[in-house]
């Protein structure tokens, strides 16, 4: 019939997600045409030049960005099927609660906005009074914008860990980077709890990631499968050689660089702190610009290891021997998001200075 359909996405994205339910509620034949958003097509650019973003549809040659705005225009072009309600007034109310829900309903980062989004879902409970959909009878506007919102809600995460744990602060950092709202779990190896039991059979030992009933064991896997399943601010490479270099670095420090119980792996750690000073180059993260999976791993560099060196009365860490290193540690605790994952330093030191004097007395 002449249509030209196109929609430039993402298919981890539930803004796309939007329009390719409108579009298939109204009947609409349309091509998806997946986006790199760290390799943007001159396609994206050309039909995006403001915001550069997803989603675009694309209608004979004619773009439309902003998934809300794409989602009245999709309405307006194709009557049948209609999303939004005939009666002004209805019409009104269901972009009133829109608005509420994209301001809303699925800004939930961190703990507080969580909080606040609670209140925020009573509002819609509210609304929904005994009607099956938003709209009524049948899905309209209001249930296509809500479905971030009733996603996210479905995604169950749990994290079994230890505070003190640099393993389990890893993947606190990674989830936190995506925006993926979780409970943590603490555990107590002394005593290990049931479901630990039950969801690391092998091991027994934190941390686990439990996503929607299903576990993952070893910090290392939980971070390659946050980042497989969440998409949005990546933190292992696109390209697969940097990808090679990121695991093979990350390989080096859980292998060397973590090891620094005893005075023998303390010498030998100072070594492998010169590969790491070197591999920084002038980069500001060990991946470039943002923290990436390289940075997360050595998150022990940046916090455990002054702790450690703090009690046993050793300095491994000289800024005029490691410049680069310590400028990586400070960007790195100067990030908001690390900070927030990171157990209290007074804790930390207690701990340790607890452990070497047990193990001095034991000797």
């Amino acid at each position: 019939m002449g249509e030209e359909v196109k929609l430039l996405g993402l298919k981890t994205s539930l803004y796309s997600c939007r329009v390719e339910i409108a579009l298939k509620l109204k009947g609409i034949e349309y091509e998806f045409i997946e986006e790199d958003l760290s390799n943007k097509s001159p396609m994206l650019l050309r039909y995006n030049s403001v915001h550069k973003k997803v989603p675009v549809l694309v209608h004979n040659g004619r773009a439309i960005a902003e998934s809300l705005v794409i989602l009245e225009y999709i309405d307006e072009t194709w009557k049948d099927t209609p999303i939004l309600p005939r009666d002004p007034y209805d019409r009104a109310m269901a972009r009133f609660w829109v608005n509420f829900i994209d301001e809303k309903g699925i800004k939930t980062k961190d703990e507080e906005v969580i909080e606040e989004a609670y209140g925020d879902l009573e509002f819609l409970e509210t609304e929904l009074n005994d009607k099956r959909f938003f709209g009524g009878e049948s899905i309209g506007l209001v249930d296509i914008a809500s479905q971030e919102v009733l996603l996210k809600m479905g995604e169950e995460v749990k994290l079994l860990g230890l505070k003190r744990s640099s393993y389990s602060c890893r993947v606190e950092i990674a989830l936190k980077l995506k925006g993926i709202g979780y409970e943590f779990i603490e555990e107590d190896l002394s005593n290990k709890s049931p479901m630990l039991l039950e969801y690391n059979s092998v091991h027994k030992k934190v941390p686990v990631l439990v996503h929607n009933g299903r576990a993952i064991a070893e910090s290392l896997v939980i971070l390659e499968y946050i980042d497989e399943t969440w998409k949005d601010t990546p933190i292992l490479p696109r390209d697969p050689y940097d990808r090679a270099m990121a695991r093979f670095w990350v390989k080096f420090i859980d292998e060397k660089a973590c090891k620094t119980n005893d005075e023998e792996a303390i010498e030998e750690a100072y070594g492998d702190l010169e590969f790491l000073e070197t591999a920084l180059n002038d980069k500001r993260f060990f991946g470039g610009e943002s923290i990436g999976l390289v940075d997360i791993v050595a998150d022990f560099i940046g916090f455990w290891l002054g702790v450690i060196q703090e009690v046993r009365g050793v300095e491994l860490l000289k800024r005029e021997k490691f410049p680069k290193l310590c400028g990586w540690i400070d960007e790195f605790l100067g990030c908001s998001i690390v900070k927030e994952s990171l157990p209290s330093r007074e804790m930390l030191l207690a701990f340790f200075q607890a452990r070497f004097q047990a193990a001095n007395t034991s000797t």
